[in-house]
């Protein structure tokens, strides 16, 4: 961690609230350090939503952004700790949950992997249906100068202008469509700016070709990004990139477009747009927060202009019909970012000055690690003496 006390810095195979080595193997440690890095995360971007809120002028600062109070403030006198009958993990409840799968790292976590899970229940329902998914990447020019509430209401203009005319219904017999999922992303550089971008399946035919479909689409996003204003940043180049196509579009194939799985140590790929590390050349946001924690304040401004702008956006969008076209169950994010199923089960139920002495250590996750390593007893243990035990490598 950047910040915090010391205690939310241990690591190693003999800290307290460190993971056990010898009950714990290497995936499973792994996952805890992915958790312990979303977690911390999650309170780096709280502090610069405490920050923003104190330059308000907000009696309350958390309430900046929803995100303020997520996984901090109880909304009740006692915080449960719960086992997941599906993971084996631990996890807390009883706790505020923002439902942001934009601005904070844990809910995105959880709302994407249940995303994942709706995807490729769809997806093989299409294959079942004789439907082709086809993944369609579009992309428009921009400049430094244009903010990105601009740019996004822009955007939105030309997939609007896209979808519709004579032209939009004539693609959709040419081509088959049924439907499609869009999923919304954008990353930053420091020479370009802002950067927003789409990947949207398309169920169609299957004997339509990537080539063909490209062909016909070109033209038509030019055309609907010419009359949003898209092009007056200049339009070389925009033939060769601004639209990609392929066909037969496995699962894997269309997150592992969104997704770089070595950001968060996850070990399959997830529907995780928003919380993917970019290229040299285009940072995601939570790379932004990061960089606004080591002490960089034009991160910290373009972190909150981003959580600004995607407020109450939905990072996946299913097109009218098609989930009942593939007899798929969507969730809501806030249902999905509690993560709280009825047979999980009850490990411990914490008062409120427990919860205030885990907070005031940084120890949440790492006392989640204590759960599922050494037992109620363990943590009970640390509640007695909550330090640093001697000889311990403190990063």
């Amino acid at each position: 961690l950047r910040s915090g006390s010391a205690l939310s810095r241990v690591s190693g195979s003999g800290a307290v609230l460190g993971s056990n080595a010898k009950s714990s193997s290497g995936s499973e440690k792994k996952a805890r350090e992915a958790r312990h890095k979303r977690f911390s995360l999650r309170k780096d971007v709280q502090r610069s939503v405490v920050r923003a809120g104190i330059k308000e002028g907000l009696k309350y600062p958390r309430n900046f952004h929803r995100v303020g109070h997520c996984g901090h403030t109880p909304i009740s006198d006692l915080v449960h700790v719960k086992k997941s009958s599906k993971t084996g993990k631990h996890y807390y409840g009883g706790l505020a949950t923002c439902g942001s799968v934009w601005a904070c790292p844990v809910c995105a976590a959880r709302i994407q992997e249940v995303r994942r899970v709706e995807l490729a229940e769809g997806m093989a329902s299409a294959y079942k249906l004789g439907l082709q998914p086809v993944m369609v990447t579009l992309t428009f020019p921009h400049t430094r100068k244009q903010s990105l509430e601009e740019l996004l209401s822009a955007q939105a203009r030309a997939l609007y202008l896209l979808r519709s005319g004579d032209r939009a219904t004539k693609f959709k017999v040419a081509t088959g469509f049924k439907g499609l999922i869009r999923s919304l992303e954008v990353t930053h550089s420091q020479k370009s700016g802002w950067h927003p971008h789409v990947h949207e399946l398309w169920f169609v035919s299957a004997d339509v070709d990537a080539s063909y479909i490209r062909g016909l689409v070109l033209p038509m996003w030019r055309s609907s990004c010419k009359s949003a204003g898209l092009l007056e940043a200049g339009g070389a180049g925009f033939d060769d990139h601004a639209v990609d196509v392929k066909g037969w579009c496995s699962t894997s194939d269309y997150l592992a477009k969104q997704d770089s799985t070595d950001h968060w140590g996850v070990d399959r790929e997830m529907a995780k747009g928003v919380t993917k590390k970019g290229k040299k050349s285009g940072r995601h946001p939570f790379h932004l927060a990061e960089l606004a924690a080591d002490g960089c304040r034009q991160s910290e401004a373009l972190f909150l202009e981003y959580v600004k702008a995607f407020h109450g956006k939905s990072q996946l969008y299913w097109g009218r019909g098609l989930r009942e076209l593939l007899g798929v169950s969507v969730s809501s994010d806030e249902d999905a970012a509690k993560g709280e199923d009825k047979p999980d089960k009850l490990i411990k139920i914490l008062d409120r000055e427990e919860w205030k002495l885990i907070v005031a250590h940084d120890a949440e996750s790492r006392i989640l690690d204590l759960f599922e390593t050494r037992g109620v007893d363990g943590v009970m243990r640390w509640m007695t003496a909550p330090e640093i035990p001697p000889g311990m490598t403190v990063q």
